[in-house]
């Protein structure tokens, strides 16, 4: 019961403090534009204080995401994984042994050429 409350709890914590952040943003962001000609900020930068909270309340998701996850994820071995994906026809070598074969360019225009010869003496005889 205890594993099933914590992520719950990382959620809510993460929210509070992804909308306390946002909401300081946008208060900063107000007395900047109301404010400005008082102090004049070199940068109309947010706060470090905000920063952090947000990634408290990012880090805070991330790991109640985890939590959440955790029953199902399993460890992969990844010589099973290799057998499973042959298996599968989605081998990590399929690349190099379905590339074409090696062409002897030569050759292939010998053959091109004659081809086009048969092609020109047809077009005689009509």
């Amino acid at each position: 019961m205890a594993a099933s409350i914590l992520p719950i709890i990382l959620y809510a914590f993460s929210a509070f403090f992804l909308i306390h952040s946002a909401y300081s943003a946008y208060e900063f962001s107000y007395l900047l534009k109301h404010f400005a000609h008082i102090t004049t900020p070199s940068k109309n930068l947010v706060p470090l204080d905000v920063k952090i909270e947000a990634i408290i309340g990012a880090l805070f998701a991330v790991f109640g995401a985890i939590l959440t996850k955790v029953d199902t994820l399993k460890p992969i071995k990844f010589s099973e994984a290799i057998v499973e994906d042959e298996q599968a026809g989605n081998g990590p070598f399929d690349r190099f042994e379905r590339r074409t074969i090696f062409q002897n360019v030569i050759e292939r225009r010998k053959e091109y050429l004659a081809w086009l010869k048969q092609q020109e003496q047809q077009s005689e005889k009509i």
